[in-house]
């Protein structure tokens, strides 16, 4: 949006319906940081693989107008081909 936003562009939906109107399951930067450094600074955590998920869920059909407007840009509403094939 910010990149739209220097020349006066709107910023269109980038993606399709499914992406549009699904859940995202998002994690909190500072939980996903700190569990990262845990991981990377002890030997017991070698070779190990994590997963990390706080639980916090986003529509992005939900949100996207409230960013545009934060920021500043237009977003005109997304309009997606529905032919299939």
């Amino acid at each position: 949006m910010l990149i739209c936003r220097e020349p006066g562009q709107p910023a269109d939906v980038l993606g399709n319906e499914y992406f549009w109107t699904s859940l995202n399951n998002d994690s909190y930067v500072p939980s996903l940081a700190e569990r990262t450094i845990f991981t990377a600074t002890n030997t017991h955590t070698a070779h190990e693989a994590f997963n990390h998920a706080n639980g916090d869920v986003l529509v992005w059909k939900h949100m996207w107008q409230d960013f545009a407007v934060y920021l500043g840009v237009e977003s005109p509403e997304p309009v997606f081909d529905t032919a299939v094939g």
